[in-house]
């Protein structure tokens, strides 16, 4: 048996925070501005290319849902700053729900 190469070890995505013990409310801080709403591509054909797909993707897993219904943590990586400067506050940024 052949050993794994580690790329293939790799997860598919990257922890950027843990908190084992959880926060409390006084912790957390949610800012809902329409800055951090999902910015459409310019290539109107990708654009379109992605609604296709994701069409295709709801059409076979029903529980799939939508980023702007449920689109809490926009940037991970402002919390992880936020987080790392002052650990006694934690910022999650989300968008706007229209």
């Amino acid at each position: 048996m052949e050993k794994a190469d580690s790329a293939e070890l790799a997860l598919p995505y990257k922890l950027l925070a843990s908190y084992p013990s959880g926060l409390s409310r006084a912790q957390v801080e949610v800012i809902f501005d329409k800055s951090y709403d999902r910015i459409p591509h310019p290539d109107i054909n990708l654009e379109n290319s992605i609604n296709e797909i994701w069409d295709q993707r709801v059409q076979r897993n029903a529980s799939l849902y939508n980023g702007e219904k449920f689109r809490s943590l926009y940037s991970m990586e402002d919390l992880l700053i936020k987080v790392e400067m002052d650990p006694i506050k934690s910022h999650v940024y989300a968008s706007t729900l229209d």
